[in-house]
């Protein structure tokens, strides 16, 4: 990372410390529309999980179908990955995409994660063919005999994009108003 970056992180520090009032300006809420297109737009982010007394967080590329999150899994048997094969947990995907202190996305997903019913994996697969990152049935599984379809079916979703978000991010959110 440039000097650039570490100047304006120290920069917005100063502000926070001298309480200057909306500093980052907590950023902007994304409306639905908005959300919805960077889910389908993304498709990476950190998947996350709280299982008997652990946390697990993984990058995930993930297949969106405009009411569910989908994900591949390839893990060997009692690998940290395999526990988000558990069914009927709750997990949170975080989407994020960072240029600058000012300059910056992010998406929050959270939900339920349960295997996909049979009948239902042409769905899911057809959801991470059109907007994975890194569909994980192109790679070597290598120790995996095979994958499990897991889908994280939407509860919440919210996002927030910061005070300077670039140009097409400012004409989408039809402005620089702010939200809070």
């Amino acid at each position: 990372m440039g000097s650039n970056i570490y100047g304006e992180k120290r920069e917005c520090m100063q502000r926070a410390s001298t309480g200057e009032k909306n500093w980052v300006e907590h950023g902007r809420v994304l409306n639905d529309e908005i959300v919805d297109e960077v889910l389908r737009e993304q498709g990476h982010g950190v998947l996350s999980i709280a299982l008997d007394g652990d946390v697990y967080a993984r990058p995930m590329s993930f297949g969106y179908d405009g009411q569910s999150l989908y994900f591949q899994l390839a893990a060997p048997p009692g690998s940290p990955k395999s526990k988000f094969a558990e069914c009927g947990v709750t997990a949170e995907l975080v989407i994020s995409e960072f240029e600058s202190v000012d300059d910056w996305h992010s998406v929050v997903v959270r939900g339920e994660l349960n295997g996909v019913p049979n009948g239902e994996e042409g769905a899911a697969f057809g959801a991470i063919a059109d907007n994975a990152v890194f569909p994980q049935n192109a790679i070597d599984t290598g120790e995996c005999q095979g994958f499990e379809l897991v889908r994280l079916s939407i509860e919440s979703a919210e996002g927030r994009v910061g005070p300077s978000a670039t140009v097409t991010e400012q004409r989408r959110l039809g402005g620089p108003q702010a939200s809070d």
